[in-house]
């Protein structure tokens, strides 16, 4: 394959959001001609593969509730006098 082709298909692979595909359809190409399989038998492949990636991206992420950080001006907390000087305080939400 020329680099001009590879090229273009990773410029395709971008606009749909393929990422992984230029790095593993030439593997999953040699794969398929060694076995002599069908086109349709390397592309369901590569998908595949692309799933497979994506999957072990997303296990790999460490999720965290969103939090809002919310300042309580010292007059709106119970107990506290509007004379009192004192520090705003932070409130964590979800």
């Amino acid at each position: 394959m020329s680099e001009l082709q590879h090229a273009r298909i990773a410029e395709l692979c971008g606009e749909l959001r393929l990422g992984a595909v230029p790095g593993l359809y030439g593997a999953t190409a040699q794969a398929a001609a060694a076995r002599d399989a069908s086109f349709s038998d390397f592309l369901e492949d590569t998908l595949r593969a692309e799933r497979e990636v994506r999957r072990s991206r997303a296990r790999g992420r460490l999720w965290l509730p969103r939090l809002s950080i919310t300042t309580i001006s010292p007059a709106r907390r119970s107990g506290t006098s509007s004379n009192q000087q004192s520090a705003p305080s932070l409130y964590l939400e979800r």
